[in-house]
């Protein structure tokens, strides 16, 4: 229980650094952090596949 908890816990931190870099990325109209969007994204699929593997 307490792995899939971290599991879980690690999830929700990618992704909101996912939508925070998003954020800054559309409000600096594409100014900031765009290349760091799909690096983002990458960390979310892997903080994905470790949780659906518990």
């Amino acid at each position: 229980m307490g792995e899939l908890v971290g599991k879980s816990s690690q999830h929700i931190h990618v992704l909101q650094r996912e939508r925070g870099t998003a954020n800054i990325f559309l409000c600096s109209d594409g100014q900031y952090y765009g290349d760091s969007l799909g690096e983002r994204a990458d960390q979310v699929g892997l903080a994905e596949r470790r949780l659906a593997n518990k």
